[in-house]
């Protein structure tokens, strides 16, 4: 694997790929590739003339004649386009939870933006319905955007909503940035190459870079899938913030596994049986667990006596129901006696900084530790019988 590994290094198309990856792009520093209101938010500034880009209605008007060009679109044709008053154009967002709202002459178009997600609860009829009850006296067009121009869930929006693809923006915007780049702002060019290059590379995976990577990863298979399989993710970040706080509380830590900390106080490693049990590394027999990471919405700490030794199973029993607010272990092979719950949404916290993970998990921990100190002398009376076993 080392040897594979180093052929990687040495590749020239993967030293091209990672300066091609690092070249910064705005899109990307701010992590909106996938946000759908982001994008809604980027094409109704880009559409509307009346915005600050310097581009006036040429991308509007690009796109509506592609709108008027569909079969669904009775009363217009793309060249009735050229007799609007683009002076009136209104541009409006998430209005009545429609995305993207049009209103220019007698028309409103009504965009629905989809980009990770689809259509549901029949969310596109209701907003057929509210477009043309606020708007009686306007011709109702309605379009359904998507990566690939994909058709809605819903089968009566099939027949009134027009497929259309980020494919066509992206060919909207370089076709007008070829014609007008020159006259452009710097910034606003710039914007609009990242953005481009974001729904090239993120939503539609035609950009150089994905053709490259591809490339790559049939040359280097084994060794990029070894990379991926060790990749850093927000189980195992966390993990180490858990351990350190189990250290400083000077516990033992116990077997890994992906997404809990296991731990034991010097005293319970001392007896706790290891060898006899299956389900941990360690095959210890008992364990205090910390799910961090599977719920995604709270931290469950967990008394827990694995699978195994009967008799071992049986002692460890005895102890916990000795005592006072024990519950009886749902399970028959995995015994939990006790559990304690905080919130604590995993995705989300690995995005602050440490002196803020740190502050959210000292903020249970004393509870924690009141658990700890329940348990342990309840385990240590039977000390006698465990080492009996061993």
């Amino acid at each position: 694997m080392k040897e594979k590994l180093t052929k990687l290094l040495n590749d020239p198309d993967f030293e091209r790929l990672e300066l091609d990856i690092r070249r910064p792009n705005i899109f990307s520093i701010l992590d909106i590739s996938k946000m759908e209101i982001r994008h809604s938010n980027f094409l109704a500034w880009i559409l509307d003339p009346n915005e600050n880009h310097g581009l006036n209605n040429s991308i509007l008007v690009r796109l509506l004649r592609d709108i008027f060009s569909d079969d669904k679109v009775s009363d217009y044709t793309q060249f009735d386009i050229e007799f609007f008053n683009f002076n009136n154009v209104e541009i409006r967002r998430e209005w009545k939870h429609i995305d993207i709202l049009v209103l220019i002459d007698d028309v409103v178009v009504a965009i629905e933006n989809k980009i990770s997600s689809t259509d549901h609860t029949n969310q596109l009829e209701r907003y057929e319905k509210i477009t043309k009850e606020f708007f009686p006296d306007k011709e109702p067009i309605f379009v359904y955007l998507t990566p690939s121009g994909t058709e809605p869930n819903s089968e009566p929006a099939k027949n009134v909503y027009i497929n259309y693809s980020y494919l066509r923006i992206v060919d909207i915007l370089t076709k007008v940035i070829e014609i007008y780049g020159d006259s452009l702002n710097q910034k606003v060019y710039r914007f609009i190459l990242d953005y481009i290059e974001i729904l090239r590379r993120e939503l539609m995976q035609s950009d150089s870079l994905n053709e490259l990577a591809l490339k790559l990863y049939r040359a280097h298979k084994e060794a990029l899938d070894f990379i991926f399989e060790n990749r850093p993710d927000p189980a195992s970040e966390l993990y180490n913030f858990f351990e350190e706080k189990v250290r400083n509380s000077n516990w033992i830590v116990g077997s890994k596994n992906k997404g809990y900390i296991h731990f034991l106080t010097p005293k319970l490693n001392e007896i706790i049986p290891k060898g006899y049990s299956y389900g941990w590394r360690n095959k210890e027999s008992f364990l205090f667990e910390i799910d961090y990471f599977w719920n995604d919405k709270e931290a469950i700490l967990k008394t827990v006596i694995a699978p195994g030794n009967e008799k071992i199973s049986q002692i460890l029993s005895a102890a916990l129901e000795s005592i006072p607010g024990h519950k009886k272990p749902r399970g028959k092979q995995w015994l939990v006696h006790f559990t304690e719950k905080w919130p604590f949404k995993a995705s989300e916290i690995n995005n602050e900084d440490e002196a803020t993970i740190r502050e959210k998990i000292n903020k249970f921990w004393p509870k924690i530790e009141e658990l700890v100190a329940k348990v342990e002398p309840a385990i240590l009376q039977k000390e006698n019988e465990l080492r009996d076993i061993r």
